[in-house]
């Protein structure tokens, strides 16, 4: 990808963010610099500030169809079914928010506990893997989301982190609220 190619890209990314999020959210983390490692949405305290979400919730995370309804996704497809169930381990998912396309792979499932899923192409990011465990407590679920990743492009983790982040805390959101509707 060439320098002018990344900044078209980063300028479609900043607008699409711009129409779901408030643009407080985006202006702050783009005059930091940084690489990707690693995250979970809620920020540097990590899992130690879990989002509380009602107990319906886990259907909400496994049931990727109602993504789009639910979260800033633009539509879901099943790309492949999964090994033993539709959307079970090993099932492909491919998710549109124009003008982006992600293919996703289930990597593990542990229903109503554990769902990870494996980005198979879509950014320039590789060993990107998505993490989400589902713990009960006080008649609702706390949800841990964490991503890793490392960037294709040096000098790209800061963005794709600050992207990936901004993405993953309005799905989380947008699940734990669709739970209740």
């Amino acid at each position: 990808m060439t320098t002018a190619t990344f900044r078209r890209t980063a300028a479609t990314v900043c607008a699409l963010m711009a129409r779901v999020m408030d643009p407080a959210e985006i202006a702050g983390p783009l005059s930091r610099g940084g690489q990707a490692g690693h995250y979970v949405p809620h920020g540097a305290q990590g899992d130690r500030h879990p989002s509380r979400v009602p107990r319906h919730a886990r259907a909400a995370v496994r049931g990727a169809a109602r993504w789009p309804e639910l979260t800033p996704l633009g539509s879901f497809e099943l790309h492949r079914p999964g090994e033993t169930e539709p959307e079970g381990v090993g099932a492909v998912r491919l998710f549109r928010t124009p003008p982006f396309a992600s293919y996703e792979q289930i990597v593990e499932l542990e229903p109503d506990r554990r769902f990870s899923y494996a980005l198979l192409r879509g950014f320039p990011v590789r060993d990107y893997r998505v993490g989400a465990v589902l713990t009960p407590v006080d008649g609702g679920t706390e949800l841990h989301w964490h991503c890793e990743f490392s960037p294709k492009i040096p000098g790209t983790g800061w963005f794709y982190r600050w992207f990936f982040g901004q993405v993953h805390a309005k799905v989380v959101a947008g699940l734990g609220a669709g739970a209740t509707a």
